[in-house]
């Protein structure tokens, strides 16, 4: 086999596993926010917002810093961060004092987004990238508003 005929295998089964593995994400992301719609349904609680994609940024304390994508959905008790890949992330909106907007969240950033940030009454922060920042405030409807800093 010539050097070329390699390279060009090795290249279609780089290429045939990134495809099997981006339709795999799509599939998980799919049966996820499929299971999180029927137990909002079932739990008796009202939806406020999602569920949609969002990204879960970190937090200064406690729920861990480790950046993931997954699917997020706020009830008129708690939000809720489902990872695409881990476990869930579960706040009570009892204790989300406010919101905040930022570019820069734990010393991170990303061109043309803004951190939506919640607030906690132990002055704890949370953020997460959503499509629509003012609908997420709009939604939840907290009094404390913070603006953006």
């Amino acid at each position: 086999m010539e050097v070329h005929h390699l390279i060009v295998a090795v290249a279609v089964v780089a290429v045939g596993s990134l495809v099997a593995f981006v339709v795999g994400l799509r599939r998980r992301w799919g049966r996820l926010k499929r299971e999180l719609t029927r137990e909002l349904q079932t739990c008796g609680e009202a939806v406020l917002i999602g569920p949609e994609a969002g990204s879960f940024r970190g937090a200064r304390r406690g729920y861990g810093r480790i950046r993931c994508d997954g699917i997020i959905c706020a009830t008129e008790r708690r939000v809720i961060f489902q990872k695409l890949m881990g476990s869930r992330i579960e706040i009570a909106l009892s204790e989300v004092t406010g919101i905040r907007e930022a570019r820069w969240f734990l010393h991170r950033g990303r061109v043309g987004w803004l951190h939506l940030i919640l607030i906690m009454r132990d002055g704890n922060e949370i953020g997460f990238y959503v499509r629509d920042n003012e609908r997420w405030k709009r939604a939840l409807d907290l009094e404390a508003q913070v603006p953006e800093a």
